[in-house]
């Protein structure tokens, strides 16, 4: 595929408001999500680079223009932007990785290293269609220890870029005071009236309340306002597209909110030198960013139950070999790993509406001289995909370590399929050789 590179920051002017896959319900509060997917975000793209398109053929698309027309945009790295509001340098925001915990009375946040399990656990049947093993190497897998009974606090939604390079790094983070304010977006309730012109009487169709994401914050100082500064996000997205120019603003999520785009700087996506120098390392944990499908659930694509060891000290493990997508599929360490440790919250459910497809034909509009219209418009599939944050832990099989240069080849690159919407992407991080001992 050839097309154009750019790298963008999406500014929304007025907030979001971004519905999850559920459906409307008439006189309550839509549920959103409080984060684009990637899906919304190539969507809005995909519409923004087809005008463009559209001016140049001189002519609207039609249903298969638009589908030739997105399949040749692919979606990138993706990151969340803050910056003080009226200054030009984006910082960088991260999900915050699922092996960090916060305990109440601690002034560092705890790092969950696993360590063999001690005891079995009640975990779930394995799968119908799971291979042989799969339950065995799902139990071997290695579990946090907690040696402290302090009670656990809330966790906070992002880390900036030095928080979390210290953390891939294996520094230690410190625990915010609980009087200052996180790093968050507010949200307002807006709700939705309509009157039946004919009838001067409520429209209940149309009746209905919504959360918006606002991306201005005020910025907080020891619990009080910091002089009224403040505080705006956007969408960092690296995008191909077949388009040459670069638009001035795009239109996000549902109510076809406005969001500037501005052009990125090339290092928006580099990788923090600390945490290449914090390599080599006898193991890697890798940190999900963005939603990752994979055909297994939560297990990454490539691996699979195997035994290994000899005689009484055999064990069923996950093995396989990491692929990412940089253009061509490189395999890390050319050699097999073992997972030894997957940290994994509840899975996203993530679907869609699908502008162009035809709908079923008893959805059909009718025209007023009786004649049928095709209507256009489907919901997609739901997909259960893995959530930003998520944690995975390897060895390698030959007992080697991890250099440099592995860390370079797996920052922000793409694990399992749909890659090209902006899916599966990773950052890697050292574990160290005492843990894994």
């Amino acid at each position: 595929m050839s097309g154009t590179i750019h790298r963008l920051a999406l500014v929304p002017r007025d907030g979001f408001f971004v519905k999850d896959g559920r459906g409307w319900q008439t006189s309550a509060r839509t549920s959103v999500v409080d984060w684009p997917w990637p899906t919304t975000i190539r969507g809005a793209l995909t519409t923004v680079s087809g005008k463009i398109a559209e001016r140049q053929k001189g002519s609207r698309f039609g249903p298969k223009e638009w589908k030739d027309h997105q399949s040749k945009i692919a979606v990138g790295a993706l990151v969340a932007l803050r910056r003080t509001l009226g200054t030009e340098k984006w910082s960088r925001m991260w999900p915050v990785p699922a092996d960090a915990l916060w305990l109440e009375e601690k002034d560092k946040a705890l790092r969950l290293d696993p360590t063999k399990p001690q005891a079995g656990t009640l975990g779930r049947a394995a799968p119908a269609t799971a291979p042989a093993g799969y339950a065995e190497a799902r139990e071997a897998l290695w579990v946090p220890q907690i040696d402290s009974k302090a009670k656990p606090l809330s966790r906070p939604r992002w880390f900036d870029d030095a928080t979390l390079a210290a953390w891939l790094s294996g520094d230690s983070v410190k625990a915010q005071p609980e009087e200052q304010q996180q790093p968050r977006m507010q949200k307002r309730l807006q709700a939705h009236v309509g009157i039946r012109a004919e009838t001067l009487t409520g429209d209940d169709g149309i009746l209905y309340a919504h959360e918006v994401v606002e991306t201005l914050e005020r910025l907080f100082r020891d619990g009080k306002g910091d002089g009224g500064k403040v505080a705006e996000w956007a969408i960092g997205v690296e995008v191909e597209w077949p388009v040459p120019s670069r638009p001035d603003i795009a239109r996000l999520g549902s109510d076809g909110r406005i969001a500037w785009i501005e052009e990125a700087d090339n290092d928006l996506f580099r990788m923090p030198a600390g945490i290449q120098t914090a390599f080599p390392s006898k193991g890697l944990r890798l940190v999900v960013v963005t939603p990752a499908c994979f055909t297994g659930g939560w297990l990454p694509d490539g691996f699979a139950p195997v035994k290994v060891g000899k005689g009484d000290k055999d064990e069923w493990v996950f093995l396989g070999r990491l692929a990412p997508s940089h253009g061509a599929s490189v395999d890390v360490c050319k050699t097999d790993l073992i997972l030894r440790a997957a940290f994994v919250p509840r899975p996203m459910h993530i679907s869609g509406w699908d502008m162009v497809a035809k709908a079923g034909a008893s959805d059909g509009a009718t025209k007023t001289d009786g004649k049928s219209e095709e209507k256009l418009g489907a919901p997609r599939p739901t997909s259960r995909l893995v959530a930003p944050g998520a944690v995975y832990f390897f060895e390698r099989a030959d007992g080697g370590g991890f250099t440099a240069g592995d860390a370079k080849a797996l920052w922000l690159a793409a694990l399992g399929s749909r890659t090209k919407e902006g899916f599966g992407r990773i950052v890697p991080g050292i574990w160290n050789a005492k843990d894994t001992e």
